[in-house]
């Protein structure tokens, strides 16, 4: 005959088996139910992300005006921060999936935790620094205009000095005053170029900031301002090539 004592023994392991059982149970479902939240996340999040990143490094977006430009990244940037909970959320049950007791090969999360954490950051860096970019942008731009304005400006009264010229005299005194008269208006030209330079120079930086670029030092190209030759001036008989010269070289440029 089984004693009494003997049964409730038996109960009471049996029991506790049942109670091991269930509360594994439950903890494999509960690991399951987070581990499919967090892996359908990640999946929203990158589908995000990638399409995101090829906004941002878009010709389009690269290519639109300043204004538009800034307001296209501002709206990005919205974008970001109503996902930051979502996102928080994510990398929190992530965080908690590892650290949950009897959990085995965590290496692959905790991998994806930190992918995760550098792409967030990722984002914001080249949020802020397309942000900059536009204000650079902007700068960069108004600079340009003002240096080109006073480059037309220049231009036009120095072509309309050269155009209002009186033909050339066939006296020497008349041709050594309409020679001295052209000297300084060589001498301007000459060093203008630096002017000119200056100006491409702000025109190769604004098109380098449209590409998404920062070049540190824009490739001067002076040949279509500085001439090869300098022609003399100490010939009377050259006097109206000089001047056809500096009209032409103004013209082209």
């Amino acid at each position: 005959m089984i004693s009494y004592g003997l049964m409730k023994c038996f109960i009471n392991r049996f029991e506790k088996v049942v109670e091991k059982s269930e509360t594994r149970g439950q903890h494999l479902e509960n690991v399951s139910t987070q581990l499919d939240a967090f892996t359908v996340s990640v999946e929203h999040f990158e589908e995000w992300y990638i399409e995101i990143v090829e906004v941002i490094e878009s010709r389009e977006v690269l290519a639109l005006d300043i204004e538009s430009y800034a307001r296209k990244i501002d709206e990005i940037s919205r974008q970001r921060d109503s996902r930051s909970d979502d996102f928080d959320g994510m990398i929190r049950t992530g965080k908690e999936l590892v650290t949950k007791k009897d959990v085995t090969d965590t290496a692959p999360v905790k991998d994806k935790i930190k992918n995760l954490e550098g792409q967030w950051k990722e984002l914001n860096d080249v949020l802020d620094e397309r942000a900059r970019n536009g204000k650079e942008r902007s700068e960069q731009l108004l600079a340009y205009e003002q240096l080109r304005d006073r480059c037309i400006q220049w231009l036009t009264t120095t072509e309309n000095m050269l155009d209002n010229a009186q033909p050339v005299g066939l006296e020497q005194d008349i041709v050594k005053k309409q020679t001295d008269d052209l000297k300084p208006i060589l001498k301007e030209y000459r060093e203008y170029g630096t002017t000119i330079d200056r100006l491409n120079e702000l025109g190769n930086a604004y098109d380098a900031l449209l590409r998404g670029e920062r070049p540190e030092s824009p490739t001067r190209r002076r040949s279509s301002v500085t001439p090869v030759k300098r022609p003399s001036i100490t010939s009377p008989l050259k006097s109206p090539g000089i001047a056809l010269t500096l009209f032409v070289v103004l013209e082209y440029v």
